[in-house]
């Protein structure tokens, strides 16, 4: 029997024991087995009936199917992050799971969002209403996906420090930016954002940025990079976005650097801007490649397998 486990990027890319027929006493034997010899605390639940989760109390960390039967299993655990639908949630008693604090809610249906108020990670994906997040007075990360019409966004808490956008198409205007102090900002494929110049100035404690368009595949673009001279925290920064002014010069203080679309008119050559992982050939013909640390290479940015986003400009 294999047992299998997954990652979970929200979660800070914990291991899941993925679970399915645990109905069977074999399997589920061998799994609770699996799970406290390699001390894990997290399941993807595959199947529908978690009543196996009676036997697995120490589990802190749960990604559950659409439809779940059992429910009140999960009062019996210290859960501090879920996964799972808002039909799902819907009928929770939260107040019976104390020590909840990292949400993953894909909406399938309506949900009251002020209940989720206690929370210092939330991510949430498909919703369609207004959103407001001024209660939110421990919230540290915020991921929405999908809103597709939300065109706002709102009474955003000071303790936030982690922004992630992903696919809000009407998405034009986020307010209070004046408020925040974000370290992470990650905007992908939200193409009504205006100024996004102005938003990035505007959070001065930034660690981190992230602005690409992965699914629609439009090309956004950026006046300079000279806005960065005043984020002295920075130290990572990717993007497709075009550089107006073809200036990269401001990148070469950063620690990781990866332009994924380049343009012949860029003053400097990917080799020369910050990398600390790089793509390598592993066959001669440049079929195979992998990720590596540029410090594992011998002949570190001189290696002649390193692929750069700039060789075919």
């Amino acid at each position: 029997m294999e047992i299998k486990e997954i990652s979970d990027t929200f979660f800070a890319n914990q291991s899941f024991v993925k679970i399915d027929d645990a109905y069977d006493l074999y399997k589920k034997k061998r799994y609770i087995e699996y799970i406290k010899r390699n001390n894990k605390k997290c399941i993807y639940s595959q199947d529908l009936d978690i009543s196996y989760l009676n036997e697995m109390c120490f589990i802190q960390y749960l990604i559950l199917p659409k439809e779940v039967e059992n429910l009140e299993t999960l009062y019996n655990l210290e859960l501090i992050g879920i996964k799972l639908y808002s039909s799902i949630y819907n009928k929770l008693d939260i107040s019976k799971l104390p020590f909840l604090k990292e949400i993953y809610l894909i909406c399938d249906e309506k949900v009251n969002l002020s209940t989720l108020s206690s929370v210092t990670r939330l991510a949430i994906r498909n919703y369609k209403g207004k959103m407001e997040f001024k209660d939110y007075k421990k919230l540290e990360y915020l991921e929405i996906s999908n809103s597709k019409k939300l065109e706002c966004l709102e009474s955003l808490p000071k303790s936030l420090q982690q922004l992630v956008l992903d696919y809000c198409p009407s998405l034009k205007k986020i307010s209070n930016l004046d408020d925040l102090k974000l370290k992470e900002l990650s905007i992908f494929d939200c193409n009504s954002i205006m100024d996004i110049e102005k938003i990035i100035y505007s959070q001065v404690k930034l660690v981190s940025i992230k602005l690409f368009n992965k699914e629609t595949l439009q090309k956004g673009s950026l006046r300079s990079l000279s806005i960065l001279n005043s984020l002295k925290n920075l130290q990572f920064f990717i993007t497709d976005y075009k550089i107006l002014d073809y200036d990269l010069k401001p990148l070469k203080r950063l620690l990781d650097v990866d332009i994924l679309r380049w343009y012949k008119k860029y003053n400097l050559k990917d080799s020369e801007l910050p990398h600390i992982y790089v793509i390598i050939k592993t066959d001669n013909l440049g079929y195979s490649c992998k990720k590596v640390l540029l410090s594992s290479l011998p002949e570190g940015k001189n290696d002649p397998n390193i692929i750069w986003n700039d060789m075919n400009v």
